[in-house]
Formats: C-alpha cells, sequence, structure tokens
C-alpha cells in the first residue's frame, strides 16, 4: 500500500511540475512589461556571443601521463631527425644537380670548341686539297711546231673525182702542272668557212683518236697530223682575191681538244684553236735588209732561210668557246668506263 501511494505521489508530481525560481522571477517581468523595459534601458545592452564580439574559448589541453609525454618526446625527437636527414639529402642531391650542369656545361663548351676545331682543320683540309687540285694538278695543252701548217703543193685524185692536197702539223702535247697525266684521246680537224661557229662543231665520227700514256710534269710528247684537203679551197685560202675580201673571205681553223686524267683522277679537257695565215707563207717577207727579192726567190743571200722556217702560220683564236682547259662533263670523252680512275 505505501508503494502505491509512493508511486501516485510522483505521478502527480510530473503532471503538475513545481514552478522553479527562474520562471518565478520572469513571470513578474512578463506580467509587467513597462517594468521590464525600464530596467533594459537602464542595464547596457549584451552582445557577447555576436559577430561583433565573439566568444573565445580555450580549450585545455589534455593531461598526459609521463608515458605518454615520454613517447610523444621520442617521436618529436625522431621526427626532426628524419626531417634533418631529408634536407641535408635535399641539399646533397641540389648540389650534385647543380654540380652535373656545370660539369655538363663545360663538356658541351669543349665538345663545341672541339667541334670548332675538327670544322676548321676539315675546312684547312679541303682548302689545302683544292690548293692541291689547283696547283699541283696537271695542266695539259696544245700547242704546234713551226711552221704550223705545211701545205703540199703535189695534188691527189682519190674516187670522188676530187683533187686534194695533203696537209700536215706537228702537234705538242705539253704537261705544263706539277703532276703526271694520262693522256686518253686526241682530236685535231680542220675545219673550212668564214666564221666559226659559237659551238664547237668537232665531228668526233671523223676525227679523233683514242689515246695512251703518261706525260710526266712539265714534260711534252709530239705527235703527227695530216690531213688531205680539197685543193681548190686551198688554192681559194690563199688567193690574193679572197684575201683582199672585206665580206666573208673563205678562211681555215684547224680547231680541237686533248683529253686527260691528273692525279688526282679528275677528268680534263683542254681545246685547241687556231686560224691560218697563207700570207706567213709568202717567202719575199723574209728578204734580209739590205736586199730585194724577184718573185719568191730572193737574189743572193738575200733569202732568211732560218727565219722562213721558223714561222707560225696558225694564229691564236682566243675564243673562250674553243680555247680551255675545264672538267669534263660525265660522258665526254672515252674514258669513263676505265676503271684505274673514278
Amino acid at each position: 500500500m505505501l508503494k502505491l501511494a509512493a508511486l501516485g505521489f510522483v505521478f502527480i508530481a510530473l503532471q503538475n511540475p513545481v514552478p522553479s525560481r527562474g520562471e518565478d522571477q520572469r513571470q513578474p517581468d512578463s506580467q509587467h512589461p513597462q517594468a521590464e523595459q525600464s530596467q533594459s534601458k537602464d542595464r547596457p545592452e549584451d552582445v557577447r556571443g555576436t559577430p561583433k564580439s565573439p566568444v573565445v574559448v580555450q580549450v585545455l589541453p589534455i593531461p598526459t601521463s609521463p608515458d605518454q609525454a615520454a613517447n610523444d618526446q621520442d617521436k618529436r625527437l625522431r621526427e626532426a631527425t628524419t626531417e634533418g636527414w631529408t634536407i641535408g639529402l635535399t641539399a646533397a642531391l641540389v648540389a650534385a644537380t647543380i654540380g652535373l650542369i656545370v660539369v655538363g656545361w663545360y663538356q658541351w663548351r669543349a665538345l663545341k670548341d672541339h667541334a670548332i676545331e675538327i670544322k676548321a682543320q676539315a675546312g684547312l683540309m679541303s682548302e689545302q686539297k683544292r690548293h692541291n687540285l689547283i696547283v699541283e694538278r696537271a695542266y695539259v695543252s696544245l700547242s704546234h711546231l713551226p711552221p704550223g701548217l705545211e701545205l703540199d703543193t703535189v695534188q691527189t685524185t682519190s674516187g670522188d673525182g676530187i683533187a686534194r692536197s695533203a696537209v700536215r702539223l706537228d702537234i705538242r702535247l705539253q704537261n705544263n702542272g706539277h703532276t703526271p697525266a694520262r693522256i686518253t684521246r686526241v682530236l685535231l680537224r680542220p675545219f673550212f668557212g668564214a666564221s666559226l661557229p659559237a659551238d664547237p662543231q668537232y665531228n668526233e665520227g671523223e676525227y679523233g683518236e683514242a689515246r695512251g700514256g703518261f706525260i710526266a710534269s712539265t714534260g711534252s710528247v709530239v705527235i703527227g697530223q695530216e690531213w688531205l684537203l680539197p685543193s681548190e679551197r686551198l688554192t681559194q685560202i690563199k688567193s690574193v682575191g679572197n684575201l683582199m675580201r672585206d665580206e666573208e673571205p673563205l678562211k681555215l681553223w684547224i680547231i680541237g681538244y686533248v683529253d686527260y686524267i691528273d692525279q688526282f683522277d679528275v677528268r680534263h679537257r683542254s681545246g685547241y684553236a687556231r686560224i691560218y695565215d697563207p700570207r706567213i707563207d709568202s717567202r719575199r717577207d723574209y728578204n734580209k735588209r739590205g736586199f730585194f727579192a724577184s718573185g719568191d726567190i730572193a737574189m743572193g743571200r738575200a733569202f732568211d732561210q732560218e727565219a722562213f722556217d721558223g714561222r707560225n702560220n696558225l694564229l691564236f683564236v682566243g675564243l673562250h668557246t674553243y680555247d680551255y682547259d675545264r672538267p669534263r662533263l660525265r660522258g665526254e670523252g672515252n674514258d669513263w668506263e676505265d676503271q684505274k680512275a673514278n
């Protein structure tokens, strides 16, 4: 019974709670609003906990035990040691990297200087080679021996019924260079006309012949050439009427070339062109002073045989397309299949 009475009392207390002290104090304020407004005006406004005056809460560290403090101290020492090693290793890597950069830069400069030196040496060698090719190589030229053309007065008639006379020429192959030359072809031909064409007409199918042999430095070789030319044309060239003509007189040229290979395996061609002047063969022009001649026969001892024998009736033409010394183009000549020279 007592227990039931106690439970009932507690239940009633919960259904009708007793007002707290704060509620008793607030109730009079709600019942007397004017008094509350008067009191609020008298005390300052409480702005704590607002953005203007935030509340600062100090969090105190949780006390640790001595063992935990020792562990924390050891941990901090290990982290400091690890951080020190990390900083040291990083500094060492940075220094090594900088050292490698410096060494690499010096190596690059050294390689660059070496490359420049090699290039300069290559240029010097190339210049030396060019010097050798120009200065030390062979220079073969064609020239003729006095008197130049020798015209035979004896005429022969071939099967075509045209009278022809023999014309002979002794030609000299002279090496004016410092090294030997190998001769591979010589071509010489007569050409009749009023003037030479702009480009030489060597007519290689009819003229020229392969030659072999070497010419030493400053050496020479003499070969003979002979042609049977129409006597009528030769007579016309020597005639006074032809010589006195102002417009397109008939002329005779000897043109040709020599092919050779120098010591440096470079193929060259040296050109030749001369024009025949029949007036130089006039014997009356070789009388000694104080004497006179009758026709082609000099009176007494007036005729200068030595001067006549030393005459030169082939005059230099001076056209760069005929008188030259140049490297041959691929296919010029008959020695490109020769394996001894490349």
